[in-house]
């Protein structure tokens, strides 16, 4: 079973594809987890991409302004813009794949080329950590502040969950815990495996990977502090 779309999609459709129309659903679509058209995908673009200057968080997927025009996506692995939503759509939002000739598509895509190209057009970096080994702690106070600009819209509170977004968004550090006893590992390194990796961990969920260009060890090293592993 899929999430209905056809309000939505009416509105388009009467619009005959309309540009300033379909601009505005695709910005409706950003913030809406039902782009995926999963029952049970809680995640929206909005979740893990950020389409304002103001906007503060230290979203994994980083600023979508100027993604129209950049060459690649994904570091690189990813040439059209089609493959890297797709990427989204697959791995961590439970969706089907979106072909080209799909309104809701469309949409999307007027809505993130009305954004400009205000952040540049050229391909973002995206380093990916291969190896996961142990940090240094840092600064609880810092930590703190990365929790709540990279982890607390989706996990809540630390140790309750308090506010999670949804339950699939687990406690954070009590279900590192729980595996790295399970595996005979430092929940510490758990907890790195899982924010530099996420779903390619392969333990389940959803998480998309954190690249050093949206988190920096050091950050990374406060966080762990904080959560106190």
């Amino acid at each position: 079973m899929t999430r209905s779309l056809a309000p939505v999609l009416a509105t388009l459709l009467a619009a005959a594809c309309a540009q300033p129309a379909a601009r505005d659903v695709g910005e409706q679509l950003f913030h809406d987890p039902r782009f995926s058209l999963s029952e049970t995908n809680p995640f929206a673009c909005a979740t893990c991409h950020s389409v304002s200057p103001d906007d503060t968080r230290l979203v994994a997927g980083g600023s979508l302004v100027g993604a129209v025009a950049r060459p690649s996506f994904w570091g690189g692995f990813e040439t059209t813009m089609l493959d890297a939503t797709n990427v989204c759509l697959t791995r961590f939002m439970r969706g089907g794949l979106l072909t080209r000739d799909e309104p809701r598509g469309r949409a999307l895509y007027e809505y993130l080329a009305s954004l400009g190209t205000a952040s540049g057009t050229e391909a973002v970096p995206f380093t990916v950590v291969e190896n996961t080994t142990n940090i240094d702690r840092g600064d609880d106070a810092r930590g703190e502040e990365v929790w709540q600009l990279a982890c607390a819209d989706c996990h809540g509170a630390p140790h309750t969950g308090e506010g999670q977004l949804h339950p699939s968004a687990v406690v954070v550090p009590e279900a590192s815990e729980a595996f790295a006893t399970s595996v005979g590992y430092e929940t510490g390194v758990v907890v790195i495996e899982k924010i530099r990796h996420g779903v390619f961990f392969n333990i389940g969920g959803t998480m998309p990977p954190s690249s050093l260009e949206v988190l920096s060890d050091e950050d990374l090293g406060a966080l762990l502090s904080f959560l106190g592993v």
